[in-house]
């Protein structure tokens, strides 16, 4: 997808959290101004998926003040990519903070941050998040991203609607969207006749492209 779409889309969604996280909606008045963790990778291998989001949500605060509407107040926190500093970051910023909701990026993150957050009972808003089982049911929760199991499938029928296609090799990186993804890619081509190989592999250690070349 084109960044600058991604960026747009990322506004608007973020423009909508704001507006239903206001103050009004919540029957308090505009005075008392509400209070949002956003725990993004701001350093690190991440940081510029975290500066995009956190740029994006600068944007819709000045859109909901262009508009009039009281802004939700950010509590900015820097979880460097890393699920338990994410964890600290929510639990430092909670006890500081009557906070009542959260935004995480990235799977490994939101899925540390999800059980914390609901026991909490703040909403938590997570995106590029695509590792299956982030939320339970009945989590105060919203997420906003394609999963593996959409990816797999998607795949696998324009795989299989090539035709003539007997062999396929699955590589990814050892993780938790990409495991999943590629385990069910793999159910899904096995299902139809398709031989597949499958490996993964350590991103801090070995390329993608250095394990096809290998491969």
């Amino acid at each position: 997808m084109n960044k600058k779409i991604t960026l747009i889309a990322l506004v608007a969604l973020i423009v909508g959290l704001l507006f239903y996280l206001s103050p009004w909606q919540f029957g308090q008045p505009p005075t008392s101004s509400m209070k949002v963790a956003v725990i993004l990778p701001l350093t690190g291998d991440a940081a510029k998926y975290g500066e995009d989001a956190l740029n994006g949500m600068h944007l819709a605060q000045e859109q909901l003040k262009a508009e009039g509407l009281d802004v939700p107040e950010l509590i900015i926190g820097d979880s460097k990519g890393e699920p338990g500093t994410a964890v600290t970051v929510y639990q430092q910023t909670k006890a500081v903070h009557e906070i009542r909701a959260c935004i995480t990026l990235l799977s490994g993150v939101s899925k540390a941050v999800a059980p914390v957050a609901a026991r909490d009972g703040v909403f938590h808003f997570a995106t590029v998040a695509a590792a299956p089982n982030i939320f339970g049911l009945e989590d105060p929760a919203f997420r906003w991203y394609y999963s593996g199991d959409l990816v797999a499938t998607k795949l696998a029928q324009l795989i299989l609607d090539r035709g003539g296609i007997s062999q396929v090799v699955v590589i990814a990186e050892n993780i938790d969207y990409s495991i999943s993804a590629a385990s069910l890619l793999t159910q899904l081509l096995s299902q139809a006749g398709v031989g597949v190989y499958s490996e993964l592999y350590d991103a801090k250690n070995l390329s993608a492209r250095d394990l096809v070349t290998k491969t």
